[in-house]
């Protein structure tokens, strides 16, 4: 009685340590700090996600300049939100099912974002993340707080 009990412990502690340790969804979108993708039907659009929720919209325009996209009229959401490992939040409360998602693609819905791997067009100064930055992250004039 008392080696089945061992053996059972065993194969628990077995079957605990071959657990899947996938990385969260969140770690993937953004990298653990901050990481901008692109989208594969427009791949001068570019997509930032920080660690803080926050999600802003780039382009680079006809004239090569990297510049935030901006509509006077229609105020976006800057936030975004995992739900679960298959469901993010994004532009005010819509939920976006994730289909696939790995460390270079992440299929929403419809739309394909691939990671970004050279930085070139994309100016320091929207690359920060720390101290002062942190509420702005170099991106736009006014502070924009993630609640």
């Amino acid at each position: 009685m008392r080696s089945n009990y061992i053996l059972m412990m065993i194969v628990l502690a077995f079957f605990m340590s071959c657990e899947n340790k996938a990385p969260h969804i969140e770690d993937v979108i953004c990298g653990g700090n901050f990481r901008y993708w692109y989208k594969q039907g427009a791949p001068n659009r570019y997509h930032y996600f920080d660690v803080n929720g926050r999600k802003e919209n780039f382009c680079i325009s006809r004239s090569g300049e990297f510049m935030e996209i901006l509509m006077p009229d229609f105020e976006m959401s800057t936030t975004w939100k995992p739900i679960n490992d298959s469901t993010i939040i994004m532009y005010y409360d819509i939920e976006y099912h994730v289909k696939i998602i790995n460390k270079e693609t992440i299929v929403l819905n419809d739309d394909t974002l691939h990671v970004l791997k050279d930085y070139k067009y994309i100016p320091k100064d929207y690359q920060k993340l720390l101290g002062d930055d942190i509420v702005t992250g170099g991106f736009g004039k006014q502070n924009r707080i993630i609640k």
